[in-house]
């Protein structure tokens, strides 16, 4: 269920299917007040976290069209959503990891918090940080030493390069993941 979930998440609002309500919303083939209420609602979370942020996450995600991308939310949103399928199911102890952010609730044995490797930017196989952490939590690392130079500074539309990378540590994946892009758009000053 969960992975019928996620299949059902990335045909709805993939920003690279021309069939998706997100493409169809942004391309204006789509109303948004027609579309689906969770694909309102990711537009909305992103306007609403790129107000909390001060604009540093910017809810065009990683395009400089102008025009409004709930994209940067989603993958954090749909982890989210598939973890509560898995509680519902009756998983207590669990972990699920997405493009390097992961959710985790419980515990790995009894009595252990969970230890969370934060990978080294420079150093592909060593690690910069290792946390101990109860559940549930999640976290989210904004960096560039998977893609390159991909995340926008809103302020002057050109990729930050300022930080190698930012993590986040927080109660949801949807949050932790836009504030992760907005501390890593803010740079040292952040």
């Amino acid at each position: 269920a969960a992975f019928a979930w996620l299949h059902e998440v990335d045909r709805r609002f993939s920003p690279f299917r021309p069939d998706s309500e997100v493409t169809r919303v942004r391309a204006g083939t789509l109303a948004l007040a027609d579309a689906a209420p969770d694909v309102r609602a990711m537009f909305t979370l992103a306007d609403e976290l790129s107000d909390r942020t001060g604009g540093y996450f910017d809810p065009r995600g990683f395009r400089d069209d102008g025009r409004p991308d709930p994209t940067g939310v989603v993958k954090g949103w749909s982890v989210d959503e598939a973890v509560s399928i898995l509680r519902l199911a009756g998983a207590r102890n669990l972990q699920v990891v997405a493009g390097g952010d992961l959710v985790a609730g419980g515990e790995p044995e009894p009595g252990r918090p969970w230890r969370i490797g934060i990978r080294h930017p420079e150093h592909a196989h060593q690690q910069a940080a290792v946390i101990d952490v109860t559940g549930p939590f999640a976290v989210a690392t904004s960096a560039t030493y998977e893609r390159g130079a991909h995340i926008i500074d809103p302020s002057t539309g050109t990729p930050t390069t300022d930080l190698a990378s930012a993590t986040v540590i927080g109660p949801d994946l949807g949050t932790a993941d836009a504030y992760a892009t907005a501390l890593f758009v803010m740079g040292l000053g952040g």
